[in-house]
């Protein structure tokens, strides 16, 4: 795994750990002023070129408390 691929790999596996799917963490976003159709957050998630703010927003509404880095 690449160092452009870990934010992508933290929040599925956020996702898995939380039992929760995209549909659930769009709405979560939302509440963050983040406006998104599933298809784009998919495209964003395809793409792998996110902000460090969605990164956060994404961290923040899956209660995320720590990120460990994973071994790359």
């Amino acid at each position: 795994m690449t160092i452009e691929d870990m934010p992508r790999a933290i929040i599925k596996s956020k996702l898995a750990e939380n039992k929760m799917n995209v549909r659930d963490l769009i709405e979560k976003l939302k509440k963050l002023d983040e406006d998104l159709t599933e298809q784009s957050f998919n495209n964003k998630m395809y793409r792998g070129t996110f902000s460090a703010t969605f990164f956060f927003k994404c961290m923040v509404a899956l209660n995320v408390k720590d990120v460990k880095l994973l071994d790359i």
